[in-house]
């Protein structure tokens, strides 16, 4: 799993010990928790995996996002015509 700092763009793709763990900004000492927290967690750990591996090939497959790219540019080529 991942530990990030709770801003945007991670705070809009993740979601906090489901997919990854976000922490304050400026922070160590949550930081440092969550380490700990995970390091002795095995289950939270695989889990929190887990999630974030089917969020990814969910939301993430070489298709689906060479699809988003080619709906934008239609429309960003559709639009410049206007």
């Amino acid at each position: 799993p991942v530990i990030v700092t709770n801003i945007p763009p991670f705070s809009e793709v993740l979601r906090n010990w489901k997919t990854a763990v976000l922490v304050p900004v400026n922070r160590p000492d949550c930081i440092a928790k969550a380490i700990v927290c995970l390091a002795n967690d095995k289950v939270k750990r695989r889990r929190i995996g887990m999630n974030a591996r089917e969020e990814v090939i969910k939301h993430f497959t070489i298709d689906r996002v060479a699809n988003d790219y080619l709906a934008l540019y239609n429309k960003l080529i559709k639009s410049s015509y206007e």
